[in-house]
């Protein structure tokens, strides 16, 4: 097994953790999980997931930007586009 897993998103983190403590491992004790979005699932009662949060508003207005930028100028609007975040600590992941 690997020291952690990283997921694309909160939610599957929260699936992976239960599937793990099914099969007998402690996280995080035995490993770490973290997630992605720092989004609270409706129906889904894992809220102690380490993630890494991204504000979600800067990111749809920079998509926003550029798909009004392609539809204006086809062939514009490509590129990488860099949002910033930071890492939201919780119970997920054993600090050493």
């Amino acid at each position: 097994m690997p020291e952690a897993f990283v997921c694309n998103c909160d939610l599957t983190a929260g699936i992976l953790i239960s599937k793990l403590e099914e099969k007998g491992y402690r996280v995080p004790e035995d490993l770490s999980v973290i997630g992605f979005d720092n989004f609270a699932y409706p129906g889904y009662a894992y809220t102690k997931v380490t993630t890494y949060e991204v504000d979600m508003k800067a990111m749809a207005k920079a998509a926003l930007d550029k798909v009004i930028r392609q539809i204006r100028t086809p062939g514009r609007g490509r590129g990488l586009e860099i949002i910033p975040g930071c890492v939201r600590w919780k119970n997920s992941v054993k600090m050493k």
